[in-house]
């Protein structure tokens, strides 16, 4: 469970600052947002750590997807190593079949 915390005067959770933080470091190259779990009882729970990327074609996966903060911006620091290598992104026909 997340906790309360106060930033800059204002109270948010720490999940709120954590994705702020994220959005702050990488918001040039990513929209990062989180997912929406919904179960069949209707309860919608906050899900996955995820980014997109703004321009899909800059670099090898378009979306990133990760359980925590943590492991979401150690893979957008993969992102870059891979581009730094030359790694572009999979065309349809790489990818397989669907």
């Amino acid at each position: 469970m997340y906790k309360r915390i106060t930033v800059c005067g204002m109270t948010v959770s720490d999940e709120t600052k954590q994705l702020g933080d994220l959005q702050a470091k990488w918001g040039r190259s990513w929209r990062i947002w989180r997912g929406r779990r919904t179960s069949d009882i209707d309860d919608e729970r906050t899900g996955a750590w995820i980014a997109s990327r703004i321009n899909p074609t800059a670099g090898p996966d378009p979306t990133v997807m990760r359980d925590t903060p943590s492991d979401l911006n150690e893979a957008l620091h993969m992102q870059l190593m891979l581009i730094d290598q030359g790694r572009k992104p999979l065309t349809v026909s790489e990818m397989g079949p669907e």
